[in-house]
């Protein structure tokens, strides 16, 4: 299998800049770009919530460890994009991983790796990519 395109949500957990470094060796050794993917949860408008509040709600963390992530890749040389999806992660990744625009050939996911009791109750994104993609993953704990 050839791996050229690689998507890596980042949600600027310890976690996910393990995946990071994954997709970077990846990547290097395969030649491959990787697609930053960044999962926004926009909560819904309300009458007394502007637009710009329910859009904009996590945007301002996300600037300093996705442009974090971009100097790791840049660094190493790897092309990269960066994404912004809204709404579920687990759903934007996927969504966008299994899009005709996409074309990726795997995705590479840290995982929080909170244990079986706690993500019974709160649910987890890999756990949710792993079962639900249609192109391998890669988690990384």
């Amino acid at each position: 299998m050839a791996i050229g395109r690689i998507l890596v949500p980042v949600d600027g957990s310890v976690n996910s800049f393990r995946g990071l470094d994954m997709a970077i060796s990846v990547a290097k050794a395969t030649g491959a770009s990787v697609t930053l993917v960044h999962s926004v949860d926009a909560q819904p408008r309300t009458e007394f919530s502007s637009a710009e509040q329910a859009g904009g709600a996590g945007r301002g963390d996300a600037g300093g460890f996705v442009g974090r992530a971009e100097k790791a890749l840049g660094r190493n040389g790897v092309p990269f994009k960066t994404k912004i999806v809204h709404g579920n992660a687990g759903y934007g990744i996927l969504k966008l991983a299994h899009s005709k625009s996409g074309g990726f050939d795997m995705i590479v996911i840290g995982s929080r790796g909170r244990g079986a009791v706690r993500e019974m109750f709160f649910g987890s994104t890999s756990n949710y990519v792993i079962h639900s993609s249609r192109i391998p993953v890669l988690v990384v704990k």
